[in-house]
């Protein structure tokens, strides 16, 4: 879209209304995006696997949805909607989906190297062939390889990772990165001479902690948070765990993927149903991978309880509690920074971000 999150609305794969969690999709984008412009001024465009594009737009053209297409069991959505017949008429598979990520175990390492390796394969020749026959002017296509085999062989391979776990796994990323390498080389060769090409990442890698903080219960701790007893949270979570450890994967995927709305409701209670927010004035998401922090103010959460006019106060208390959190292993602050994105209108986001100390992960 070439907009912040602020303005085109898509910030993570869930987005807070209130005290519930949505599942969010590309209906909830605000702004036009690069592609749809393109479409509008005459240019043939392509999307392939690119997430947050279902429902697919009626672009001149083509579009095969990402990873996050609601619908079971491996068929995207597309459109035209016959193209993804066609597809799989001839190859077999429209080559979106990755490793199933629900439940590792022993094998699950070498198994999903060597599909994510298939994956990247066939897309690529999925794709060089639309180049070659659909007369695009545009296309964007997605390989979430880089990705997934960073996540999950990144402490196979690196020393300074707190996880590092020496294995048999150390050239992973390697490996896939190679089959990246080549894989652009064939798209370019496809594409021809004058084509331009922009490739783009969304963010990079690197270890992980060998720790975590349950920033709810340090809250609760702190006074910010109060916890109530809640079957409904116990029951929920519960629910959710039970479809990630009893069903088969691809089941539990389809299951998870078709529900909708009833996933975002126990989502949102393994979340936030057991807080008494009657009595809560600060509570987290706890996102793993972004440490955040939610004010719960009056007039703009269901239950709110800070006074607006009393935020600038509650943010600096805060932030004096989380700057005199120090680790109990070694003495040293937890937290190295925090960023205000307070926004006194809308709860779709967390009000602070924390950024932790923890050098290698």
């Amino acid at each position: 879209t070439g907009c912040e999150p602020e303005r085109h609305g898509l910030w993570d794969f869930t987005v807070r209304r209130g005290y519930a969690v949505e599942f969010v999709n590309a209906s909830h984008r605000r702004v036009p995006t690069l592609w749809a412009r393109m479409s509008a001024s005459g240019l043939r465009v392509g999307l392939y696997a690119v997430p947050a594009t279902y429902p697919p737009e009626p672009l001149r053209g083509l579009v095969v949805c990402g990873f996050d297409t609601p619908l079971g069991g491996g068929r995207p959505a597309t459109h035209p909607p016959e193209l993804a017949t066609r597809i799989e008429k001839r190859y077999g598979t429209l080559a979106v989906g990755g490793p199933q990520q629900l439940r590792i175990g022993r094998g699950w390492h070498a198994k999903a190297l060597q599909e994510m390796l298939a994956a990247i394969g066939m897309r690529t020749r999925i794709v060089t062939d639309l180049i070659r026959e659909e007369s695009l002017d545009c296309l964007f296509v997605h390989f979430g390889e880089s990705d997934t085999v960073c996540h999950h062989f990144w402490h196979h391979a690196d020393r300074r990772s707190p996880r590092y776990r020496p294995g048999g796994h150390a050239d992973a990323i390697r490996e896939v990165y190679r089959a990246l390498d080549a894989s652009l080389g064939q798209l370019l060769e496809a594409a021809g001479p004058g084509a331009d090409v922009v490739l783009l990442s969304d963010h990079g890698s690197g270890g992980t902690s060998d720790r975590a903080i349950f920033w709810n219960r340090w809250l609760a701790d702190h006074g910010w948070l109060v916890f109530r007893s809640s079957p409904r949270r116990w029951w929920s979570g519960w629910s959710k765990q039970a479809a990630l450890r009893l069903l088969p994967p691809g089941v539990a995927v389809a299951l998870f993927r078709r529900l909708g709305g009833p996933v975002g409701w126990i989502e949102s209670s393994a979340r936030f149903g057991g807080i008494d927010w009657d009595r809560t004035r600060v509570f987290s998401e706890e996102l793993n991978y972004s440490p955040s922090l939610c004010l719960n103010v009056r007039g703009r959460e269901p239950a709110g309880i800070v006074d607006p006019a009393d935020v600038p106060g509650v943010i600096e208390r805060l932030r004096s509690d989380l700057m005199s959190f120090v680790d109990p292993y070694d003495g040293r602050p937890v937290v190295e920074d925090v960023e205000v994105v307070y926004d006194p209108t809308a709860s779709a986001h967390a009000d602070l971000r924390l950024r932790l100390r923890r050098p290698g992960g």
